[in-house]
């Protein structure tokens, strides 16, 4: 169905090839020899080796199997952190059916993205988990090591970690309040300190936040993927401009809000705080700019 859409393809696996033939990464772009003093920061770095790797391995068309092989990783992976909420398989199935046609419109293009979107919902998995086990702790470090060497999204990945951390502590806070009665305020926070599910979850936060500063660029690649929206070029892309109704990318994410509310009113279930920063976080994101609903896609099914 996807063939090989020029966007940004052979741009990364030219930038690939070049690091594989010079054994190194470049200062400055190497194709653009009239900007030699501007530095540049190939934050793609291992999705552009892995790719131009996998082009001189099995040609065109293996370049578009790989294609389908990270969009089904990525559906896998949405149906696996569903399931893993205590969803049955079905149901799982249809949160990462539905996932994939949300991201449609950016799932057409082979970018280093999808490796990030794999890993995006690999971190889902990990928060549906951590309330109980300590694992996802565990293999969140390699995650984000490898995470931040293949595409800048992984301060996604760390919002979300972000928003289960406060997400927990908020609904810690209260439960203990409710379950203790007349606890004092501060007999609360002590019990919340103490409460080993807030412990997983800061715990998962600064070790995937140590495990992003394994990169070439140390612990200023957060500064430089912070900074990297703001780069005036972005502006004439149309995917970097905030999202409309008139494009297919806006009636997708009509769609799931509408259907939020249709969900939220019939509902047994109150939504946990994380839950809704998640949706709140995500949901402003993907209006702010058409390329944020690839994570839209993927966290709204999930919650």
């Amino acid at each position: 169905v996807h063939r090989l859409h020029p966007t940004d393809l052979w741009g990364h696996l030219n930038f690939g090839r070049w690091i594989v033939e010079h054994g190194r990464l470049p200062d400055a772009d190497p194709f653009r020899p009239d900007l030699p003093s501007e530095r540049f920061e190939p934050t793609w770095w291992l999705s552009q080796v892995i790719g131009y790797g996998w082009y001189r391995l099995f040609g065109l068309e293996g370049l578009a199997a790989g294609h389908a092989v990270l969009v089904t990783l990525t559906v896998g992976l949405l149906i696996g952190a569903t399931a893993a909420r205590g969803i049955s398989v079905g149901w799982a199935t249809a949160a990462g059916i539905t996932g994939w046609i949300l991201a449609s419109p950016i799932l057409g293009v082979i970018r280093p993205q999808l490796f990030g979107m794999a890993a995006f919902a690999a971190v889902l998995w990990a928060i549906a988990r951590l309330p109980e086990r300590w694992m996802p702790v565990v293999w969140l470090v390699p995650l984000f090591a490898l995470w931040a060497n293949l595409h800048g999204s992984f301060l996604v990945g760390l919002v979300v970690l972000g928003c289960h951390l406060v997400g927990t502590g908020w609904d810690r806070f209260w439960s203990i309040g409710e379950s203790c009665g007349s606890a004092s305020a501060g007999g609360r926070w002590v019990r919340l300190i103490r409460d080993k599910a807030v412990w997983r979850a800061g715990v998962a936060l600064a070790v995937a936040a140590v495990a992003s500063c394994l990169n070439p660029e140390g612990p200023r690649l957060f500064v430089t993927v912070a900074a990297f929206s703001s780069h005036e070029p972005l502006r004439t892309i149309s995917e970097w401009r905030p999202m409309t109704v008139r494009s297919l990318s806006g009636l997708l994410m009509l769609c799931s809000v509408l259907a939020s509310g249709v969900l939220l009113r019939w509902s047994p279930r109150r939504l946990w705080a994380s839950e809704v920063l998640l949706g709140v976080v995500f949901g402003i994101g993907a209006l702010t700019a058409i390329r944020m609903l690839a994570w839209w896609a993927i966290v709204w099914p999930w919650l």
